[in-house]
């Protein structure tokens, strides 16, 4: 159980670090497309690492929970 709680926390923690690298890559950009390119692939590389871990995690636990937070 605390295994499963360890992994839930980290691809929540994952999904914020996306949202806010992103952020500050639209931010930092100020219309320049290849740095704001830059971050949005790093965001979203977070947020495919995120999901695979969690889809992983379902495969091996079948908990509904895990489903749910690959949708958010």
């Amino acid at each position: 159980m605390e295994k499963q709680r360890k992994i839930i926390i980290v691809s929540l923690a994952a999904s914020l670090m996306a949202v806010i690298l992103y952020v500050f890559g639209i931010t930092l950009a100020k219309g320049n497309i290849i740095i704001e390119a830059l971050y949005f692939v790093m965001a979203s590389l977070l947020v495919v690492s995120a999901v695979i871990s969690l889809f992983n995690n379902y495969k091996k636990y079948k908990k509904v929970l895990y489903i749910y937070l690959i949708i958010i």
